[in-house]
């Protein structure tokens, strides 16, 4: 279980760290703060918003491991249907 905590939680700050790294520019620019204080706020905030990435590997881990695990992730809906095609999605227009 800590595995999956330690991937998790890995996982979402270089999600974070990816995501949002404008943020490191507005503080150094906007807020008056130095390059590097900038940059240990910006970090902070990764590790912050990583936090909820490191609960979900550790709820859904147990999940994974089982031999019902990837089949009940697939029936929980997240599964592709093609290209979205618009507000109109039944092929009569375009």
């Amino acid at each position: 279980m800590a595995r999956q905590i330690i991937l998790g939680y890995a996982a979402g700050f270089v999600y974070w760290f990816g995501l949002c790294n404008w943020i490191q520019w507005t503080l150094e620019h906007h807020a008056g703060v130095s390059s590097a204080v900038a940059w240990m706020l910006f970090t902070l905030f990764c590790l912050a918003k990583a936090v909820q990435m490191g609960v979900f590997g550790a709820l859904s881990g147990p999940l994974m491991t089982r031999r019902y695990g990837p089949p009940a992730w697939r029936r929980s809906g997240w599964r592709s249907n093609g290209p979205i095609r618009g507000p109109v999605s039944n092929g009569s227009i375009g």
